[in-house]
């Protein structure tokens, strides 16, 4: 079993109330809920009109579909026009596994790395460019 826990920070630059980010965010959530099967909320800057902070958790069995689904969400937000994407962190965890590491963390941020350049090996999270584990 694997869990993938992903952070996005969006600014929402149109927003000039909190009901305008409230509006933006929740026609995102609602647009993610429905193209992936995920839990999300919003988990941090409530106050500001401006910027949003997002986690989103999914579960499966294969550690390279949640990566694919959550690299496919990453996306899908990066060509968002309501709100744009600042950064995200993306980390697995594998309960139940003691003796291992127990999570990989792959931090990039927001337009670097278009094409997906990172790839799970195992417990380990890969740069393709430079076979580097992150």
């Amino acid at each position: 079993m694997v869990v993938g826990v992903l952070s996005v920070r969006l600014i929402i630059r149109g927003a000039c109330t909190l009901k305008d980010k409230r509006r933006v965010v929740k026609g995102l959530k609602d647009r993610i809920g429905n193209t992936f099967n995920v839990s999300i909320s919003e988990v941090g800057t409530l106050d500001h009109c401006q910027y949003a902070k997002l986690g989103i958790a999914m579960v499966g069995n294969d550690d390279k579909y949640v990566n694919g689904a959550l690299s496919n969400l990453t996306n899908m937000l990066r060509s968002a026009v309501a709100a744009e994407l600042v950064d995200y962190h993306l980390e697995f965890v594998y309960p139940g596994q003691a003796n291992e590491r127990t999570s990989e963390a792959a931090h990039r941020k927001g337009d670097e790395d278009k094409n997906n350049d990172f790839q799970m090996k195992g417990n380990y999270c890969v740069n393709k460019k430079n076979r580097e584990i992150v």
